[in-house]
């Protein structure tokens, strides 16, 4: 049984406060060569892979911004992909969307995909976010976290960290 969001906060909380050995003490960026350089086009592999599992895939964006990215996924798989864009500005682009901050927005549960390009971020408190938004997942369904340019196939806000570029592209 899944325990309340504020116990899994709670949780969390003391765990980081009680290091244990495991994923971050004995990680290496050597380790994840699937991490694409470009964002985008990683995106781009997952909905494939849902859809091909699935049929459709059903995506949720936070802090969609302008609603590119949801524009390019529409663009691209039509009626196979369920596209919603959250934000407080209506996006420019013509997507779904609901007029609501990360914090506010409650989902209603069963994405596949959960995209956060610099969005969890914008919340003001990121642990209970962090479990709300992974509560509204599928059964084999994915956050996908990302930094500044993913949308766009830059690495520029990922300085330093992408094995391909540095993060200077």
């Amino acid at each position: 049984e899944r325990g309340s969001i504020d116990n899994l906060v709670a949780r969390a909380r003391h765990m980081a406060g009680h290091p244990q050995k495991g994923y971050y003490r004995e990680s290496s960026l050597e380790k994840y060569a699937i991490f694409s350089p470009s964002g985008y086009r990683g995106i781009q592999d997952l909905v494939d892979r849902v859809i091909r599992q699935k049929g459709s895939c059903r995506a949720l964006e936070l802090c969609c911004g302008d609603g590119y990215a949801g524009r390019q996924l529409l663009d691209m798989y039509g009626q196979r992909i369920d596209y919603t864009g959250v934000d407080v500005v209506q996006p420019s682009h013509d997507v779904r969307w609901m007029n609501s901050s990360v914090d506010d927005f409650e989902p209603e549960g069963g994405y596949d995909l959960i995209i956060s390009i610099n969005g969890i971020i914008y919340g003001n408190n990121d642990l209970r976010n962090l479990f709300k938004y992974a509560n509204a997942l599928s059964r084999d369904g994915m956050i996908i976290p990302g930094g500044g340019g993913a949308w766009r196939g830059g690495c520029r806000g990922l300085r330093g960290t992408c094995r391909r570029c540095g993060g200077r592209s």
